[in-house]
């Protein structure tokens, strides 16, 4: 089909021109790349968050080192410092009263739910009523281009006394730093 309307005419209206060419400027194929790069990232990191955010937990029996642990920071995920503190050791009771132990987790300031954390027990060394057992933590927060990882490695002192393990240090916050007095 042709034009037949006379140079400099303007098109009736209802009738629109309609560039049919393909974008083939270098400038063009360059914004595309980099449109695709950007969107295959983020399909690519949504994907990574799912995997991990996929990871199943493993409960371990309550009566066990690893156990007191998964329910003590449990508890601390649920911003319930009674029951994380009836999870210490009586000699960290004798140096922390439950009131100053809920002062410092609150002093260390507001956390997640957990979400956004993975905790992998190591190892586990238990030597008569005393236990160690070394945890990697990983913690991930941002999204897209803002997200941060950070990795911390804790060892934590356990011990056996009437009604099963207790942490034998007051830990805080959702790095297990340990409380000060």
């Amino acid at each position: 089909m042709t034009n037949s309307s006379p140079p400099g005419a303007q098109p009736a209206p209802g009738n629109r021109q309609i560039d049919a060419r393909l974008p083939g400027s270098p400038r063009n194929r360059s914004i595309a790349i980099v449109a695709l790069l950007i969107v295959g990232f983020v399909v690519a990191a949504t994907a990574i968050v799912l995997m991990v955010g996929a990871t199943p937990v493993h409960e371990y029996p309550a009566d066990s080192p690893e156990g007191t642990i998964q329910r003590y920071m449990r508890a601390l995920d649920e911003r319930d410092p009674a029951a994380a503190y009836a999870l210490l050791s009586s000699s960290v009771q004798d140096r922390f009263s439950e009131a100053q132990f809920a002062d410092q987790q609150y002093a260390y300031g507001p956390y997640g739910d957990g979400s956004g954390r993975l905790v992998r027990i190591d190892r586990t060394e238990v030597t008569g009523d005393r236990a160690t057992v070394a945890l990697t933590i990983e913690q991930y927060w941002g999204g897209g281009f803002g997200s941060n990882r950070t990795v911390l490695h804790r060892t934590i002192r356990l011990v056996r006394e009437t009604g099963g393990w207790r942490l034998d240090e007051a830990l805080v916050g959702p790095e297990l730093m340990p409380a000060w007095k």
